[in-house]
């Protein structure tokens, strides 16, 4: 890590011990920020590699996803997830609409299942509904607004 704090200009130097107030390089990394807001890899208790995908915006806190669903919630507005990507300003009112009604299906197929539930009846085993795409998607959705009404950009992967 170097002795420059990452957005806050060259040349500055660090107060003894550190940057005053600013929470050391673990600190970071424990609370969820990472350096250069690049995309995080861990290794689960299996040894899975698993790639975490920080979303940011000048109008919102990060928002910090799994690839999986970073992939999934950005092929419903029509982006692609790469190592770096940016949904425009210009963009977010299509996206919004597209993940909202993406959310609106999602309810409603889940509505559907909840009826063919046969619980109490002989031979069928009482079964939990997944987290649907409303709770997986209201951080990113949250985001997409705040940046709509500020019309600032968001940007992943820098």
């Amino acid at each position: 890590m170097s002795n420059e704090m990452p957005g806050k200009g060259r040349g500055r130097q660090p107060a003894a011990g550190g940057w005053a107030g600013a929470p050391t390089e673990p600190a970071r990394l424990a609370a969820g920020h990472h350096a250069a807001g690049r995309a995080r890899s861990h290794q689960n208790e299996k040894g899975t590699v698993i790639m975490l995908i920080t979303f940011k915006c000048r109008s919102a806190p990060d928002v910090v996803m799994l690839e999986n669903l970073a992939q999934y919630l950005l092929g419903i507005i029509g982006k692609r997830l790469g190592q770096r990507g940016v949904i425009n300003h210009d963009e977010l009112g299509v996206a919004i609409s597209k993940l909202e009604a993406a959310i609106v299906t999602d309810k409603q197929e889940r509505a559907e299942h909840e009826g063919h539930f046969h619980e109490g009846e002989d031979g069928h085993e009482h079964h939990e509904l997944p987290i649907g795409l409303a709770q997986r998607a209201f951080p990113f959705l949250d985001m997409l607004r705040a940046a709509q009404k500020d019309n600032t950009d968001i940007v992943w992967g820098l």
